[in-house]
Order: structure tokens, then C-alpha cells, then sequence
């Protein structure tokens, strides 16, 4: 489905394939988690630091704001194109798509 990359003018598709294997378990904490129980045991780390990281370095204000998003749909071949959720909303700049609901 997705087109494949040609990495070959940075790296060898030996080290890339050593990358792909090896760079979870730079993240790994097998003491803390059960891999059994945890399929994402090997990057819990990772997205914890992350997670910490953000909560720190992103302030969110206290007040926020509700809002809606549509998402224009124009379909091609058939009135819904296989999305479950699509609505009509007049009032909407592109009346017939997905609607959203988001904060600010």
C-alpha cells in the first residue's frame, strides 16, 4: 500500500533492517512490565518520558474552549463511500462531511 523508500544514499538496508529490530529495546523496562501482558512493553519507556516530557513543556490554560470541526466528503462513486458517520449540517461552510468535536 505505502510506496517503499529507498534509503540506500544514507544507510545499507543491513543497518536500516538493524535499526528496525533493535531500537525498541533501547526503551525496554522487561523488570517493570510483564511482555506477556504489555505488547507495548519494549516502548513503554519511550512513550512515558514522552508523556512527562510534554507534561512539562506544554502548559494547557485552564479555561478551554468547546468547539466542532467538519471535515468536508465529497464522495465518488457512491452517497457514502463506506464512512459510517457522515453528516449534513446546513449551517456549515461544507454542509456534507465528518463532524468533529474538539477543544482549544
Amino acid at each position: 500500500m505505502s510506496p517503499s523508500i529507498d534509503l540506500s544514499p544514507f544507510m545499507s538496508p543491513r543497518w536500516f533492517e538493524d535499526i528496525n529490530t533493535y531500537f525498541p529495546s533501547v526503551f525496554a523496562d522487561l523488570d517493570k512490565r510483564n511482555s506477556a501482558l504489555d505488547p507495548w512493553c519494549m516502548l513503554s519507556n519511550l512513550i512515558d518520558e514522552f508523556n512527562k516530557n510534554r507534561s512539562t513543556v506544554i502548559a494547557a490554560p485552564f479555561i478551554k474552549v468547546l468547539d466542532e470541526l467538519m471535515s468536508a466528503w465529497h464522495p465518488r462513486k457512491n452517497k457514502t463511500e463506506g464512512l459510517p458517520n457522515i453528516s449534513f449540517i446546513l449551517q456549515k461552510p461544507e454542509p456534507l462531511g465528518t463532524e468533529f468535536k474538539c477543544i482549544a
